[in-house]
C-alpha cells in the first residue's frame, strides 16, 4: 500500500537503459568519504559504551545483526572494529567497509541521471552513504546563491545536523544520483560512527534487480525553488522542494510509527482533496493543522523512538512530539530501555542543537527526570552533565543537577568473552583501598627519612666540612590491636556485595508495592485497538513450531522420540525469543499497519530455516548413538 491508501502498482524497471556510469562520472568529483569544513563539523556531543552485547553463540550469520538483537544496530550506531567481540564477522560496520549495494548509474529521459540496482536489495539493507563536503550554515547559504548566479538546475544539499550540512554538488559519491520519489523505495536514516554523524541510504522495501532507486527529497534535501516532480506516483504532491519531514502528505513512515499515529494519519489523508490540481489545499503541517493524539510509549517502540529522535534532532515540531511521549511515559522498565537505547548520547545531541530554545529545553529535561540512574558516568560520558549544569536559568535543571551530584562515579572492568555484565566497582572503595596501601608504606619509610635528608646536605657541602649524620629517631610505637590486611580486590568484592544487596532490596521493596497496589485497584479493561500480545505471541509459537517440526523431520529417523520433542522445543523457542527482542519486526503489522500477524513472511522463513538447518547440524554432531 502506497500513501492515501493507493494500491502501489508493480515497479517499472529500466533494464533496457545503457549504463551511463562513465559519463555520470565525469560531471563531478567523487569522494571515498566526506570532507570537513572544519574539525569541529560532524561530530557526535557525546560517546557511550561502543561495545554491543552479541556474541558468537549461534554462528558468524547472526553477528551484530537485527535478528541478534544488537543494540547497536537498533539504535543506528555502528559498532567499532577494535571493540566488537564478533571481529570479522560483526555485520554492523556497513559504513567503515563501504558495504554499498551493487548498483550502476543510468541516464533517464526526463530526471537526468539515476542510479539503478543490479541485483536484488532486501528491506533496511544499507544502500549507500551520502557523501559530500560538510559545511556550516554560512558557508551553505552562500553556495546556494554561487549555484544559483552558475543556473545548476539539480542540487544536492542535505541536513546533517543543525547549521551543518553535505554539499554533493560539485565534490560527493554516487548516492547524488539517486532521483526523488513521492513513493520512493530507498529512505535516509541518520548513524553515528565513532566521533562522527554520517547519512546513509537505505531500501524501504524489497527491491527488484533493474529498479530505479529513490528517495523522498521532500523530507531530505535542499535547493533553491521548488521543481516539478516527475516520479509518476498516484500520491505525487506535484513539486521537488518546499515541504518538510511535518508536512503530513510526505511526511515518513518512520515518524509515523514512532509517534504511534499511524490510524489517525491515513484517517486524514483520506479527507484530503485528490487530484494535482489541489495540492496546495492538501498541504497540511504537524502540529499546526493536525494536533495528534499521543501515548505514552510501549517497552516493543523503545528502539524506533529512539531511532526517530536521533534522526529528526534539526527538526523542532517533530523532536518536541517525541519528546512529549517519552515525558509522558510512567512505566519504569521503558524509561530503562530508552537508557539502554544510548538515550543520553541522542539527548545530548537535542540539548546542544537546541540550545536556544528554552521551552523544547524544558520538555527535554521533564524527560530526564524520567530516567533511572545509579551513577555518574552516562551523564559524565554523554556530555549531558555539562549542558544541564549550562542550563542554570531553569530550576528544573538546577534540581537535577542536584540530584545528580550525590550519585557515585564507578568505572566498569571490560567484558570477556561469555560475560553477561560488566562488573562496576566503587571509585571511593578504591580511594580507600589505596589510601591504606600509602599510609602503610608511609609508616616503612618514616625512620629513613631523617638520614636521607642528612645525606642530601652532606653532598651539598665541602667535602673539608664534617657533617655528623645524626642518629635516626626510632618512634616507639604504642601497643595497638592487630587489624588483618586486606586486598584491594577483597575490597572491591564486598563493595560490590553491599551494592548488589541494596539493589536487590530496593527492588523487592518496588515489587511488593506494585503487588499491593495492583492488588487494591480495580482491574483495567483492555481497550478495544490496544495489541493482544500474548495471543500474538501464542499464534508465533505456533507459526514457528511448524516450521521447526517440519525441518527437523529430515533428522527424524535419527533421534528417539524425546530427544526429538525436546530439541524441537528449544529450537522454536530460540527463535521466537530472537523474533520478540527484535523491535523492527516485534509486535508484527499487518498490511494495514495494524498490529497483527496472519502468516510469516517468506524472508523471515528462509532466515529461520538457514537457523534451523545450523542448529540441527550441531545436535546430530553431538547427540549419543541411539540404541540398538
Amino acid at each position: 500500500m502506497g500513501q492515501d491508501g493507493a494500491t502501489r502498482a508493480m515497479p517499472s524497471l529500466m533494464s533496457h537503459l545503457p549504463d551511463a556510469t562513465t559519463e555520470a562520472l565525469s560531471t563531478f568529483e567523487e569522494l571515498p568519504d566526506c570532507t570537513y569544513e572544519t574539525s569541529r563539523l560532524g561530530r557526535t556531543r557525546g560517546q557511550d559504551d561502543p561495545a554491543c552485547e552479541c556474541t558468537m553463540e549461534h554462528g558468524p550469520a547472526y553477528a551484530c545483526t537485527d535478528e541478534s538483537g544488537c543494540i547497536n544496530r537498533l539504535t543506528q550506531v555502528e559498532c567499532l572494529r577494535d571493540v566488537c567481540r564478533c571481529g570479522e564477522h560483526c555485520a554492523n560496520q556497513r559504513f567503515q567497509r563501504h558495504a554499498y549495494a551493487h548498483v550502476d548509474i543510468i541516464k533517464t529521459p526526463e530526471k537526468g541521471f539515476g542510479i539503478r540496482a543490479c541485483s536484488d536489495i532486501e528491506r533496511d539493507e544499507f544502500v549507500f552513504e551520502y557523501i559530500g563536503e560538510i559545511i556550516t550554515h554560512d558557508t551553505f547559504m552562500r553556495r546556494m546563491a554561487q549555484y544559483k548566479e552558475e543556473h545548476l538546475v539539480h542540487f544536492y544539499f542535505m541536513m546533517l545536523q543543525r547549521d551543518e550540512y553535505i554539499d554533493a554538488t560539485k565534490r560527493g559519491g554516487r548516492a547524488r544520483f539517486i532521483n526523488h520519489s513521492c513513493n520512493p523505495n530507498c529512505y535516509v536514516s541518520k548513524w553515528h560512527v565513532g566521533r562522527h554523524v554520517r547519512m546513509g541510504i537505505f531500501a524501504k522495501r524489497a527491491i527488484r534487480a533493474g529498479e530505479e532507486l529513490s528517495f523522498n527529497y521532500n523530507a531530505d534535501r535542499y535547493g533553491n525553488d521548488p521543481q516539478p516532480c516527475y516520479c509518476g506516483e498516484p500520491n505525487c504532491v506535484g513539486t521537488i522542494g518546499g515541504r518538510t519531514q511535518t508536512d503530513v502528505v510526505t511526511m515518513d513512515d518512520r515518524f509515523i510509527l514512532a509517534l504511534d499515529i499511524a490510524d489517525q494519519m491515513a484517517e486524514l489523508r483520506a479527507s484530503l482533496p485528490r487530484g494535482r490540481h489541489q495540492q496546495q489545499q492538501r498541504a497540511k503541517i504537524l502540529n499546526e493543522d493536525f494536533h495528534p493524539i499521543l501515548h505514552a510509549i510501549a517497552e516493543p517502540e523503545c528502539a524506533r523512538v529512539m531511532t526517530a529522535v536521533r534522526d529528526a534532532t534539526t527538526n523542532r515540531r517533530m523532536i518536541e512530539l517525541l519528546l512529549t511521549r517519552i515525558a509522558m511515559t510512567d512505566d519504569m522498565h521503558v524509561q530503562k530501555m530508552l537508557v539502554k537505547m544510548h538515550g543520553f548520547v541522542i539527548m545530548a545531541q537535542v540539548l546542544e542543537a537546541w540550545s536556544d530554545d528554552a521551552p523544547l529545553m524544558h520538555l527535554a529535561l521533564e524527560c530526564l527526570t524520567k530516567w533511572p540512574l545509579r551513577a555518574r558516568d552516562k551523564l559524565v560520558d554523554s556530555g549531558v552533565d555539562e549542558l544541564v549544569h549550562q542550563m542554570q536559568d531553569d530550576p528544573l535543571a538546577q534540581q537535577l543537577h542536584e540530584s545528580w551530584s550525590s550519585l557515585p562515579s564507578t568505572f566498569r572492568i571490560a567484558r570477556r568473552e561469555g560475560q553477561e555484565q560488566a562488573e562496576e566497582v566503587d571509585w571511593a572503595a578504591r580511594r580507600r583501598a589505596q589510601a591504606t596501601q600509602v599510609s602503610a608504606q608511609e609508616e616503612t619509610n618514616a625512620g629513613t627519612e631523617e638520614l636521607r635528608r642528612s645525606l642530601l646536605a652532606y653532598r651539598e657541602h665541602d667535602d673539608s666540612e664534617a657533617v655528623r649524620a645524626p642518629r635516626p629517631k626510632i618512634k616507639k610505637e604504642e601497643p595497638r590491636e592487630a587489624r588483618p590486611s586486606i586486598s584491594l580486590d577483597e575490597i572491591i568484592r564486598r563493595a560490590n556485595e553491599q551494592n548488589e544487596a541494596a539493589q536487590k532490596e530496593q527492588e523487592a521493596k518496588k515489587e511488593q508495592e506494585a503487588r499491593e497496589e495492583q492488588a487494591t485497584s480495580p482491574p483495567k479493561k483492555r481497550s478495544r485497538l490496544e495489541p493482544d500480545i500474548p495471543t500474538l505471541e501464542r499464534h508465533l509459537h505456533k507459526l514457528v513450531g511448524t516450521l521447526v517440526v517440519k525441518q527437523m523431520s529430515k533428522v527424524k529417523s535419527q533421534l528417539d522420540r524425546e530427544h526429538f520433542k525436546r530439541h524441537a522445543k528449544e529450537l522454536t523457542q530460540v527463535l521466537c525469543d530472537k523474533e520478540k527482542r527484535n523491535p523492527k519486526a516485534w509486535p508484527p503489522r499487518l498490511a494495514d499497519g495494524q498490529v497483527g500477524l496472519v502468516e510469516l513472511p517468506e524472508d523471515k522463513r528462509k532466515k529461520m530455516k538457514v537457523f534451523a538447518h545450523d542448529y540441527i547440524k550441531k545436535i546430530m554432531q553431538t547427540r549419543p548413538p541411539m540404541p540398538r
